[in-house]
């Protein structure tokens, strides 16, 4: 019983030991930019809303702060 409790913990990359942290993004099909694991986390767990705001200029706005590139002004014409 204790072991199944555990296996929730392990799709909760705050939990989840960092060994096991490239497994879980395997998961979600992403790939890991860094060596360190802190970022692994916050890439982990960004990944999703990210995704569900995919094609939307609010989605390429959140992509690009989280790779570090300020925010462009875009102008509609």
């Amino acid at each position: 019983e204790n072991l199944g409790n555990q296996i929730v913990d392990l799709l909760d990359a705050n939990s989840t030991h960092e060994a096991l942290l490239p497994y879980l993004s395997n998961l979600f099909g992403l790939k890991l930019k860094s060596n360190d694991p802190t970022l692994w986390r916050r890439q982990i767990k960004t990944a999703v809303p990210l995704f569900k705001q995919k094609g939307t200029l609010e989605g390429l706005r959140l992509a690009l702060d989280q790779a570090g590139i300020s925010s462009l002004q875009l102008v509609r014409r």
